[in-house]
């Protein structure tokens, strides 16, 4: 079977950004049927200082990075 796995960032904070996920079968070759979603989900990540365990924000290039990329011409 052929699988299509996405995620995207749906929200960030200054601590912590919010994941959707989701996996969809695909049909087969040839085939009329529209993919089929097998699950979606959701993932909070939150950023904190290691030697201190606390809340952190979260880097800027690593904001940056996660931001959608434009495709330029």
């Amino acid at each position: 079977d052929l699988l299509s796995v996405t995620a995207r960032v749906r929200e960030t904070g200054r601590a912590s950004l919010t994941i959707e996920q989701s996996a969809w079968i695909e049909p087969s070759q040839g085939s009329d049927n529209a993919p089929v979603l097998l699950c979606e989900g959701t993932v909070r990540i939150g950023w904190v200082n290691s030697q201190h365990m606390r809340p952190m924000r979260i880097p800027p290039d690593i904001l940056a990075q996660l931001q959608p990329q434009t495709a330029t011409p």
